[in-house]
C-alpha cells in the first residue's frame, strides 16, 4: 500500500532531506523535531519505507509504503466453502 501527501510549499532543501527523520531535528522555531522521527519508526516497525521528494514544480512529497498482509485460512481439512472464500486482507 502507497500513502502520499504532497503540497506546494517551499519545499525541503537537500541538506534537511538527509535530516528529517532523524530526532530533534526541526526547520522551525517551536516543537520538538520529534513528529517525523517518530513517524519514521512506526512505519519501520511495520516493515515499511517514508521518503521525502520534491514535488514539482515546487513543495514537498512524503511517500509512505507499508506491505500488505495476506491472512492465510487456519490449518485443518479444508472445506468446499472455506476454499471458494477469497483470503483476507490487512491494510
Amino acid at each position: 500500500m502507497e500513502l502520499v501527501v504532497a503540497d506546494s510549499g517551499s519545499g525541503v532543501s537537500s541538506d534537511e532531506k538527509e535530516k528529517l527523520f532523524l530526532p530533534y531535528f526541526s526547520t522551525k522555531n517551536r516543537g520538538t523535531g520529534l513528529g517525523l522521527a517518530i513517524v519514521s519508526h512506526i512505519v519501520a516497525e511495520h516493515n515499511g519505507t517514508i521518503r521525502v521528494e520534491d514535488n514539482l514544480p515546487v513543495g514537498a512529497r512524503f511517500t509512505v509504503e507499508l506491505p500488505a498482509v495476506v491472512e492465510s485460512e487456519p490449518a485443518g481439512p479444508a472445506t468446499e466453502d472455506a476454499e471458494s472464500k477469497p483470503s483476507a486482507v490487512k491494510l
